[in-house]
């Protein structure tokens, strides 16, 4: 990779560049001292700075049919 540093929302990114072998063990002091081991890859990778959960809901019980519109009624 040409960049110095990466940044990514995706933490499969990170998986994925440290298994292709694209980053490199750096612990700047910013992260070895506040952060907890458990928010630190274990090689010194890489390092979690904020985790978000995304929820897919489905309500099979909701108005009669809404479930079979499918993607095409959302426009998406």
């Amino acid at each position: 990779m040409p960049a110095t540093s990466r940044k990514s929302a995706d933490a499969a990114h990170f998986i994925a560049w440290k298994r292709d072998g694209l980053l490199e063990a750096y612990l700047p002091e910013e992260v070895a001292k506040p952060y907890p081991p458990q928010h630190r890859d274990i090689d010194g990778m890489f390092a979690s700075w904020r985790i978000y959960l995304s929820v897919i809901a489905y309500n099979p019980g909701g108005p009669e049919g809404a479930h079979r519109l499918g993607w095409a009624a959302t426009g998406a």
